[in-house]
């Protein structure tokens, strides 16, 4: 039975109270259609480098109309411990509904999961307020809620080694010696995608009482949110907690997970070496020495390095199986998922060309080394080219690197659902083309570089969300009238009754052939000429596809053996180098 909310849709003020936890006071837009709930705490983070644990009861009435805390508040006083919230963007009419009527149909549900490379990112960021998507849902008459989620990255979400192995080993021990044993007692480096699985639990448990419907949640996300949403794909624990999902510029295989016993290491030693610990001390001593380092010592390392991602890792006990093998295996997958969107910008690669890949001449060799086979060489070549000048070496980065490590993965997740045993998943493809001009791309001393940037990573995230940050960016009518054409495809996606129902294109492909079939139009565009139109599922030719298999054959090799590079392990080792 769903709870009693105490306000009306014309109240500035509105509250609800969530059954267990007490109630809660939003604000509505200025068009008082939308209604707002922020900072909701969904969990608890009681030590660092530790899984969280749910939220507590409240008393009173809990202010919800500002953003809470999150793990990149470094230029303020912030309580790692309260960073995990939600934000939530409803109809304001529903939850007069809601009081009136207990009986009234629920709302679908979108949980959207923010990018940043498991290094930054934030549901407190302007661009994801979901009022400009609440409004276009109410103006089609397709109505839905939104939730944003908090989730911890970079140092304190995604770290690991022998050290915090041990430490969550003994950890495990005491909890277990308390009667409070958890499935994932034991893990480290995953405390981000735990804490994204405690928020998808809190939406199963707690939506209702926002008129939310927890049979119809459409997990959706970008970059690293994406990549995340794939991983819970394969993650039995996280099974039903979503039907749908959409994957935005990113997929389970797009980062090789993190070794624990190497970049993780590395990255762990480095730490130490800069916050003045000794490498001879308890393993367990280190760990605690570190959990002392305040938060903004960690954020001013950071920031040291530019290029420095992080990524999920292979601990044994979220993951005890590569990624990259995980997501070709449908048997792996939810068996209830019902729907699957996926796809890419058209020029994933040219915001990382420089930072991956290589900028100059001189660097390409050793890029080309990391994922070419030795035996393959010519291959690649005749494939991708060979560069003679920096331009050259820039411009071919860019495609290896949108290609290999954005649209490869996508293309995989669609390979698992429509050639495996996934009974009754539908797959959407999509490409987005679509480029706007903000500006230049600098290089490291301010030069512009000749690589345009084109339909590049994230360029997509202004047309999903709209509101007063894609205003300033996407200022025309033309440009404000394609923000309402992608947001009317999500939109379907989250409310059609079933992905049957949707007349939005379903790849009808059962085999990778016909996935790379140039005759089939099936896939959603999102045009350059700002218009949405059918094409082609797969946009690689099958002689690039089958490359990019062996070169992930190749890495997964390198992997298997504790060897490989990759920008972890090659910048941990040059920061260790450095003087404190």
């Amino acid at each position: 039975m769903l709870n009693q909310t105490s306000i009306n849709a014309t109240q500035e003020n509105p509250t609800v109270t969530i059954p267990g936890l007490g109630a809660i006071k939003g604000t509505l837009d200025p068009s008082h259609k939308v209604a707002k709930f922020l900072n909701i705490p969904f969990g608890t983070v009681q030590e660092r480098w530790r899984p969280a644990v749910k939220a507590q009861p409240w008393p009173g009435v809990r202010d919800a109309s500002k953003c809470g805390s999150t793990t990149n508040d470094f230029e303020e006083m912030m309580s790692e411990q309260d960073c995990l919230n939600c934000n939530i963007f409803m109809p304001a009419s529903a939850l007069s509904s809601l009081k009136e009527d207990q009986d009234q149909q629920l709302l679908p549900v979108m949980v959207w999961i923010y990018g940043g490379g498991f290094r930054a990112g934030t549901n407190a960021s302007p661009l994801y307020d979901c009022t400009d998507m609440i409004l276009t849902s109410l103006q089609l008459n397709k109505p839905f809620i939104a939730v944003v989620i908090n989730y911890r990255v970079n140092y304190f979400g995604f770290l690991a080694s022998k050290e915090l192995v041990l430490d969550a080993q003994e950890h495990a021990l005491l909890v277990r010696n308390q009667q409070q044993r958890h499935w994932y007692d034991g893990s480290v480096g995953n405390w981000g995608l735990l804490d994204q699985i405690l928020g998808l639990e809190w939406v199963q448990d707690h939506i209702s009482a926002f008129a939310g419907d927890k049979e119809r949640v459409t997990a959706m996300g970008e970059s690293a949110g994406a990549m995340s949403i794939s991983l819970l794909m394969v993650i039995p624990q996280a099974h039903g907690l979503f039907q749908q999902a959409i994957l935005q510029s990113g997929a389970a295989g797009t980062s090789p997970p993190l070794r624990v016993e190497n970049e993780g290491q590395a990255i762990f030693d480095h730490l130490c070496f800069r916050f003045g610990i000794e490498m001879e001390l308890d393993p367990l001593e280190k760990v605690r020495r570190l959990r002392g380092v305040p938060a903004k010592k960690f954020a001013e390392e950071l920031n040291l390095v530019e290029t420095l991602f992080f990524k999920p890792a292979l601990d044994g006990v979220v993951f005890d199986e590569d990624c990259r093998r995980l997501v070709k295996d449908p048997r792996a997958y939810d068996p209830k998922l019902k729907w699957v969107v996926t796809g890419t910008c058209n020029d994933e690669g040219t915001v990382f060309a420089a930072m991956i890949g290589a900028a100059t001449l001189d660097a390409f060799p050793a890029f080309k080394s990391r994922i070419c086979p030795p035996q393959d060489y010519a291959h690649f070549d005749k494939i991708f080219g060979i560069p003679e000048t920096d331009y050259d070496a820039e411009r071919i980065s860019a495609r290896l690197v949108g290609n290999g490590f954005l649209k490869f993965p996508s293309l995989q997740v669609s390979e698992t659902v429509v050639a495996g045993s996934l009974a009754g998943c539908q797959l959407t493809r999509f490409h987005f083309d679509t480029e706007i001009h903000i500006h230049p791309q600098q290089g490291k001393q301010g030069e512009q570089q000749h690589v345009e940037l084109g339909a590049h990573h994230g360029i997509d995230m202004f047309f999903t969300f709209g509101g007063p940050v894609a205003k300033r960016v996407l200022p025309s009518d033309k440009e404000q009238a394609m923000i309402r054409q992608v947001q009317e495809v999500w939109i379907e996606v989250i409310t059609a009754s079933s992905p049957q129902s949707s007349p939005l294109p379903k790849i009808s492909a059962t085999t990778t052939a016909s996935l790379l079939d140039s005759n089939k139009k099936e896939a959603i565009v999102f045009g350059k000429d700002m218009e949405v139109h059918q094409g082609v599922a797969e946009r690689m030719s099958e002689e690039e596809v089958e490359f990019w298999r062996r070169s992930e054959a190749f890495v997964l090799e390198q992997t298997d053996r504790g060897q490989g590079r990759n920008v972890f392990f090659d910048v941990a080792k040059y920061l260790l180098t450095r003087a404190p």
